[in-house]
Order: C-alpha cells, then sequence, then structure tokens
C-alpha cells in the first residue's frame, strides 16, 4: 500500500503486468473446467445415472415449473450485473449508426436485447 502512494505509476504499471500474467495463465483451464462440466452432465442426463431419484417424496415442482424457475434467475441476474452496463457502453460505444441521440439510442439497443419480445 505504501508503494502504491509513494510511487503511482510504477505501482500502476506493475498492477497492470501482475493482471496480465494472471489472466494469462488459468483463461485455458477455465475453458476446460466449463467443457467437462457440460460433458458430464450430457453424461448424466443421457444415461441411466440421469434417471435416479434423491429421496423417495415426489418433486414439490414439475418440470416446467423449474425450467421456469432457472430461466428467470438467469434472467434476474444478467438484468441486476450487465444491462445497466450495457446501457452504458451502448451510450459510449454505440454498436451502429443511428439518427437517435446517442442516449435514446442506447436504450432502445438494450431494451432489444433484454425487453420482452413483442
Amino acid at each position: 500500500m505504501v508503494t502504491a502512494l509513494v510511487f503511482p505509476e510504477f505501482f500502476k504499471l506493475k498492477l497492470l503486468d501482475w493482471t496480465g500474467s494472471s489472466m494469462s495463465i488459468p483463461g485455458g483451464f477455465y475453458l476446460w473446467i466449463g467443457f467437462l462440466a457440460v460433458l458430464h452432465l450430457f453424461f448424466l442426463a443421457f444415461t441411466p445415472l440421469g434417471n435416479l431419484r434423491h429421496g423417495m417424496e415426489h418433486p414439490e415442482y414439475g418440470r416446467f415449473s423449474w425450467m421456469a424457475m432457472k430461466y428467470i434467475t438467469g434472467m434476474g441476474a444478467g438484468l441486476l450485473l450487465r444491462a445497466v452496463k450495457e446501457s452504458v457502453i451502448n451510450y459510449t460505444q454505440p454498436p451502429k449508426d443511428s439518427v437517435y441521440p446517442a442516449g435514446e439510442f442506447a436504450f432502445q439497443y438494450t431494451f432489444f436485447h433484454w425487453g420482452m419480445p413483442l
């Protein structure tokens, strides 16, 4: 912390260097972990192991309800974490030319991505 206060430019360069090297190492690792997780889930889904029951009771919710809950959870997380950021990025760096003002276009483009299709 003292180094950052005394030598801010040096600390900034070192921090950029450390960030770059730490992000380059695990990139492929995370890609493989994600790929193996998807393979594992397909294996469980399409083999007899996918029909195992946990406990003797029937599920409280049906499949449609579970899929709806998973969908809405993903949408909720995306809206909370990314929708505001996407509006700001569309405002500062518009993805295409428009005749509308930058702020209006950013909201319209974001709504096109996140809004209810009508």
